[in-house]
């Protein structure tokens, strides 16, 4: 790029920046067809990738020495699971060799059952001091207008 000319920089004795020295400055800009350029891309662009340095990327050694077997990965998507996913996934190694699998994925839908339903439990046991979710319906305890009342001393009939 080209710098600013003698006549526009400002020196050391100037006091102030003059109106001048601004028109100067955007004529300047105007007839460089680089600072265009420039222009556009810190504009239309975020400035990490303005900054970044190929030659760094191109020098990062991609290679690894640790080969994992080629069995498939589960996905949760977006389902917001990824700690069953992952714990999941620490055993499933040991139990395809175990069970001389090829492929192997334990059901994160058994999991996420016990999973609500301990939460729900808790919440029954809080909110009422009802028998646990165990022996009663998830829908009749927290829902029904039958519901445990501290007052009544009602407790709720069972699901059938």
């Amino acid at each position: 790029m080209h710098s600013v000319s003698t006549s526009t920089a400002l020196t050391a004795t100037t006091a102030a920046l003059s109106y001048d020295h601004i028109a100067s400055f955007q004529d300047s800009f105007r007839t460089n067809p680089a600072y265009r350029v420039v222009q556009n891309a810190v504009t239309q662009t975020s400035v990490d990738d303005i900054a970044l340095n190929r030659e760094i990327v191109m020098a990062i050694d991609h290679s690894f020495s640790t080969t994992l077997d080629d069995w498939g990965v589960t996905h949760q998507k977006r389902s917001g699971r990824c700690w069953m996913f992952a714990g999941l996934n620490l055993f499933r190694p040991g139990a395809m060799a175990r069970m001389n699998l090829k492929t192997f994925e334990f059901s994160q839908n058994y999991l996420l059952f016990w999973d609500k339903l301990e939460k729900a439990d808790t919440v029954a046991r809080i909110v009422g001091h009802v028998a646990p979710l165990r022996a009663w319906c998830n829908a009749c305890v927290v829902w029904s207008p039958r519901a445990p009342c501290r007052k009544r001393r009602v407790r709720p009939t069972p699901c059938g």
